[in-house]
């Protein structure tokens, strides 16, 4: 259902067909689970992180398509063959590995907790 490329120097992961809103794009099954967050895992529950070879490209944005929940990305809108698939870091990561300025709003994402403080 999903597919990664290259875009204007970047990676992104998206939608190979069109889905409706709460289509779960992306199952996060028999990944490598890490204690700690990394630069590429996404959190899916309190403390527990997983590297997903697909995953690991889906970028953060402030008006995101989609949400982690439990361990799936999960549309929040319909969405369209080609759509870019995203998630706020921010609403979902505790912490981030490597914190970053964001490039749609300039605001550093850092997590939940460095959001808190910022």
């Amino acid at each position: 259902m999903v597919f990664v490329k290259a875009q204007e120097g970047m990676h992104g992961v998206f939608l190979s067909r069109a889905c409706i809103k709460g289509t779960v794009v992306r199952k996060f099954s028999d990944n490598e689970v890490v204690d700690e967050p990394t630069r590429t895992s996404i959190q899916v529950a309190e403390g527990i992180h997983v590297e997903d070879i697909i995953g690991r490209y889906v970028n953060h944005a402030c008006r995101p398509s989609c949400e982690v929940r439990d361990a799936n990305i999960v549309a929040l809108k319909n969405l369209s063959e080609g759509e870019e698939i995203t998630f706020n870091y921010n609403e979902n990561e505790d912490i981030m590995a490597s914190p970053f300025k964001c490039r749609c709003c300039g605001e550093w994402v850092v997590g939940k907790a460095g959001a808190n403080n910022t």
